[in-house]
């Protein structure tokens, strides 16, 4: 008898994990955020609110995942990580992109450190269901501003989004052996602050706030 496989949603904040979970079901939440799971034809689907920030986000993530390994000895088989994020010049604000590359832009070692060390800043994450486009993720634990960005392009000229979660939660899926995927969708350009802002997109967002999670039912059929 085939399993049914079991799917992490792991959010930042509130809103992420209520339009994950209309995107997903149709429906409207009216939980109370946490850690949750509800089944559909193939998957169960565990809903994780991981917090902001690299600390938060790591020892949620890795407590569920501990919880699923030590329940279930198939543990988790997959990581979604779902949310807003920074985009640079030449990205949209609502645009969705699926980074194969995770930089972490604030893990800064003197040269005697170790080289094993050294491999946890850039980590590589699996985008199975894009095959066309490719980009790196800048994560760290405050939110960028222009000269940040401008800073961080040119160490890392492919990056095009920046946020605060995906480092901490591809390193914990590292630790417990767990494919993991970033959905993340471009809410504000810092190099362009004055017309692509937050608030800016939130003029957008409120007219339409599901249509940016959509893509995220695309994801899980092919998971």
């Amino acid at each position: 008898m085939m399993r049914n496989k079991i799917i992490v949603i792991a959010c930042a904040m509130k809103e992420e994990y209520r339009q994950s979970y209309h995107a997903i079901f149709g429906t409207q939440y009216y939980g109370e955020f946490g850690n949750e799971f509800y089944f559909t034809d193939d998957k169960i689907i565990w809903f994780s609110l991981i917090g902001i920030g690299k600390i938060q986000s790591a020892v949620n993530l890795s407590r569920l995942l501990a919880i699923l390994t030590d329940k279930n000895h198939y543990g988790c088989d997959y990581v979604l990580n779902v949310g807003f994020a920074a985009g640079v010049i030449g990205s949209n604000l609502g645009d969705v992109v699926f980074p194969s590359k995770i930089v972490q832009h604030d893990f800064i070692l003197p040269d005697e450190f170790s080289e094993e060390l050294k491999s946890n800043k850039v980590l590589d994450v699996q985008v199975p269901f894009c095959t066309e486009y490719f980009s790196q993720c800048a994560s760290g634990d405050k939110f960028v501003d222009k000269s940040d960005v401008e800073k961080i392009l040119k160490d890392y000229p492919n990056v095009t989004c920046f946020d605060m979660e995906s480092a901490s939660v591809a390193l914990a899926c590292k630790k417990f052996r767990v494919p993991m995927a970033s959905m993340k969708i471009i809410s504000d350009i810092p190099q362009d602050e004055d017309n692509s802002g937050v608030g800016a997109f939130m003029k957008m967002y409120k007219s339409d706030a599901q249509k940016y999670f959509d893509p995220l039912r695309e994801c899980l059929s092919l998971i």
